[in-house]
């Protein structure tokens, strides 16, 4: 800005100043009100026959003065009778807090938020992990192994979730720290340390699931508990059983048996059985790679998975028969009129209601494992059909599972709208990292969307369940993760990992 020059020494003396202001002589009609400043001698001083004076110190020129002078660390001229204490603070005051925070903070606030909190009414049998590991994380030292797999896994799914990648780099330093320090304090174990380690390896493998495309996984396990059972080692367990199911291998025999570790009721029921899936898938696989490769059918071992996987179904349908009351659900079905929040989430018109997520969750559970066995029993029926003489007997048990396998599909999609709610809490007050963010009160709730992950990823990959069902639950599935962040989900969508 271009602030006015000075006036001379008599037009200073005399009160006139140069932006025409009241003097204190009167001025005739043809006297300018204002000091000119032109030298040597001002054009009043000259027509008033004055000695134009001038101070020697003074500025004799225009001047130019920046008003951003203070966004380069200079204070900005305050009003007059400001004080400059409390006008400092105000300053401050006036600046968002949020900026100042790092984003380290932002991430472990994002994930405590919406990973670790379940709901209220969740059952046992849905508790994992992520349910321990804010409390271990309040009772372990700054720097340990589970500070940095924390940052790491929480600074991991807050990039990708915001779409902020240059986060994702920060997130693979913390990784590598804590790959370090795990080296150390693995040489000192207590019990408190063997709980840290345990949620810590469980979060560095979910790092890997989320960071899948950026690098190559470390195939980091967690260690058998031997002094003791705790509900953080059920709650680790479980996500190990439904692993050997997917990649078909037997369950480790110190794994086996779920009353070891705290299981009971209907829960312990249901493990016993996705044990024994486990293994019937084992056996199966290795049948199949013998008939893939060219070789003669081994028919007694055809005929006996087929009688296994008979038996194991109708101990999934008795198991769910026998469950207590308040796992009852109803199906809604929606008139042409009604209008859903939620349309793209309705399968044929239809909705299902339970009584909790952890019910909705426990059920999808149980549909994705008797699809694994239907599955499986579907090919076994197939293969025996070009050499058995029962033909039409086969027929009907195809088209028995092949129902089976219909019906639980649909049950499955109609689910999902239970689980997809939108979440309308209000979003944490944060810096704007970048374009293309996620706003938190647009996207569903991670924690919740987390309980469709493995079901759905089970029934999208099972070669037997038709297309339309798995074309449309593959889009679910991509939401879901969108939402966790998590890259193997995404490829799971995509059909690049599994294939049952």
């Amino acid at each position: 800005m271009v602030y006015r020059s000075a006036r001379c020494s008599t037009c200073k003396c005399r009160r006139v100043k140069v932006c025409g202001s009241i003097q204190a002589e009167p001025a005739s009609d043809t006297q300018h009100c204002q000091c000119d400043s032109t030298l040597p001698s001002c054009q009043r001083c000259r027509k008033a026959g004055r000695i134009c004076v001038w101070d020697p110190e003074g500025e004799l020129t225009l001047h130019y003065k920046s008003e951003n002078v203070f966004a380069q660390g200079q204070s900005r001229r305050l009003k007059r009778g400001a004080d400059n204490a409390l006008y400092s603070i105000a300053v401050k005051r006036s600046l968002p807090p949020s900026l100042s925070i790092p984003v380290e903070l932002h991430a472990f606030h994002y994930w405590a938020e919406n990973f670790t909190y379940g709901p209220d009414d969740l059952p046992d049998i849905e508790q994992e992990y992520n349910s321990y590991a804010l409390s271990a994380w309040n009772r372990a030292k700054p720097g340990s192994t589970l500070h940095l797999a924390v940052s790491a896994y929480s600074l991991a799914v807050f990039g990708r979730t915001r779409r902020m990648y240059k986060i994702l780099e920060v997130a693979d330093k913390y990784y590598t720290s804590s790959v370090v320090k795990m080296r150390e304090e693995i040489q000192e174990l207590s019990n408190e340390r063997i709980d840290q380690l345990l949620i810590s390896t469980i979060l560095m493998t979910s790092y890997e699931n989320t960071m899948y495309r950026r690098r190559k996984q470390y195939g980091l396990h967690p260690t058998p508990v031997v002094n003791g059972v705790s509900s953080l080692d059920r709650a680790v367990r479980r996500p190990m059983i439904r692993s050997s199911i997917l990649q078909g291998e037997t369950v480790d025999a110190w794994l086996q048996n779920g009353a070891l570790f705290g299981e009971e009721g209907p829960t312990l029921a249901f493990d016993a059985l996705m044990v024994r899936v486990a293994a019937f898938r084992s056996k199966s696989l290795g049948c199949f790679r013998h008939i893939d490769s060219g070789l003669a059918k081994d028919m007694t071992t055809l005929n006996d998975l087929t009688v296994e996987a008979q038996d194991l179904d109708h101990a999934l349908d008795t198991w769910s028969l026998g469950l207590p009351e308040d796992f009852t659900f109803s199906l809604h079905l929606l008139g042409k009129e009604a209008d859903s929040k939620n349309p793209s989430l309705q399968y044929e018109g239809g909705t299902h209601r339970y009584a909790t997520y952890g019910h909705a969750a426990i059920w999808n559970r149980y549909r994705a494992v008797r699809l694994v066995v239907n599955g499986v029993r579907l090919r076994l029926l197939s293969a025996q059909d070009q050499f058995s003489q029962e033909a039409m007997r086969l027929d009907i048990k195809l088209e028995n599972c092949e129902k089976t396998i219909n019906a639980l599909a649909t049950d499955m999609c109609r689910s999902i709208s239970f689980f997809f709610t939108v979440n309308t809490t209000k979003a944490v007050d944060g810096p704007s990292l970048g374009a293309g963010s996620i706003s938190e009160s647009e996207h569903y709730i991670p924690n919740i969307a987390a309980l469709l992950t493995w079901p759905l990823g089970v029934a999208v990959s099972i070669e037997a369940v038709p297309y339309h069902y798995k074309l449309w639950l593959r889009r679910r599935l991509k939401t879901i993760a969108s939402v966790l962040g998590n890259d193997v989900v995404q490829h799971v969508a995509e059909r690049k990992v599994l294939k049952i």
